[in-house]
């Protein structure tokens, strides 16, 4: 049996896979059409903004920030994408490339419904990993 000796922290944090695209968060804005007359320092207001505008359109889609989720995180640049996995400290997944690219071509038809006109070859996977370790 192994024991945890030490602090050990139930953190709410979670880590995701997520396939689409990184995108400057005041263009994104402009493409859904969000009216945002706020400064520079208010832009995680503009993200908070363009999140739920995303979210309430698409079903299954997310906004995340980029950056270091325990820091450096930076609501200039965007990620915008369907959701495939929603990971739990330790859990590992895999996708076949196949798969992945099968659902390419419904992303890039979702993303029309909010502006944005990419192809396929455009989409990325997305990974952030969050551990409880790091507290």
């Amino acid at each position: 049996m192994k024991v945890r000796q030490g602090f050990v922290s139930n953190s709410s944090s979670q880590s995701f896979v997520i396939r689409g695209i990184k995108i400057d968060t005041k263009k994104l804005s402009k493409l859904c059409e969000i009216t945002w007359v706020k400064s520079d320092t208010e832009l995680s207001d503009l993200f908070t903004d363009v999140q739920n505008h995303v979210t309430d359109k698409l079903d299954g889609y997310t906004v995340e920030p980029t950056g270091c989720y325990f820091g450096d995180v930076d609501y200039k640049e965007v990620i915008v994408g369907k959701e495939l996995e929603s990971l739990e400290d330790g859990c590992a997944t895999e996708y076949d490339n196949k798969a992945i690219t099968a659902q390419d071509k419904k992303i890039v038809e979702d993303f029309k419904q909010i502006g944005i006109d990419i192809d396929e070859k455009d989409l990325s996977l997305f990974v952030q990993y969050i551990s409880n370790d790091n507290f």
